[in-house]
């Protein structure tokens, strides 16, 4: 059973990831439109759009919504945006079967000539989650953004969310391979997702099948804000 989720889970991965790449950027510049002394994340989230179109059908339906500004939650199954102009994030939620949440927000970089923008699709929420993280770097002098690589200092993996040691008889990725959750040769960077900050300035990390795992087991991983990029940390 557990073998043919992992198949089913990374058939979605495939797809999500695929139309989230879709409208890759090749490195180009990315101008961006605004009024008054500085963007704020609503003109990033139009140059986004504008410059990457078309987008797949869930950025579409977020772009939407973040353009016509907040919409709180009704229901347990209802959709919600978000648009905090103060804090630099905005995101789209929708509770339907799977849960989808797009999410973007920026960061203010030291050297005082740069911000860094990042865009999360995460689907499956609430149940065996899969997404992808894509960061652009904003040239105030320019007012562009091109796409860069992540600017973690390392990804981590599933068994680093997981104590080091279980027990004496049982290290992390043998507890993990006794649920079936993953084996040594699987490639498992997928099974980890992302959720940015509302407020503050570090990144939350997800491991996709922790609703598996005892909390007593678990390890809280983030990556916290350096000024230019992140550092993996266990420590909030």
């Amino acid at each position: 059973m557990r073998t043919n989720l992992m198949m089913i889970i990374t058939a979605v991965v495939l797809a999500v990831f695929s139309c989230f790449t879709a409208s890759a950027t090749d490195g180009k510049a990315i101008k961006v439109t605004f009024t008054g002394k500085q963007p704020k994340i609503t003109d990033f989230v139009n140059a986004y759009a504008t410059s990457l179109a078309p987008l797949d059908e869930y950025e579409a339906v977020a772009v939407a919504k973040i353009q016509k500004g907040n919409r709180p939650a009704k229901g347990a199954y209802s959709k919600s945006t978000i648009v905090d102009l103060k804090n630099g994030f905005c995101s789209y939620f929708d509770a339907g079967d799977p849960g989808t949440l797009i999410e973007m927000c920026y960061w203010n970089c030291a050297d005082g000539q740069s911000k860094l923008l990042a865009v999360n699709h995460v689907e499956g929420i609430g149940t065996s989650e899969s997404g992808g993280i894509r960061f652009f770097r904003y040239d105030i002098a320019s007012h562009t953004m091109q796409e860069i690589e992540a600017p973690f200092n390392h990804t981590p993996l599933p068994t680093e969310f997981i104590k080091a040691q279980i027990t004496p008889q049982k290290d992390a990725n043998e507890y993990l391979n006794s649920l079936g959750i993953i084996d040594e040769s699987e490639d498992t960077s997928s099974l980890v997702t992302y959720r940015l900050p509302k407020t503050g300035k570090d990144i939350t990390i997800r491991f996709c099948e922790d609703t598996d795992i005892p909390a007593k087991y678990r390890v809280a991983m983030f990556f916290k804000w350096n000024g230019d990029g992140f550092t993996l940390t266990t420590k909030k």
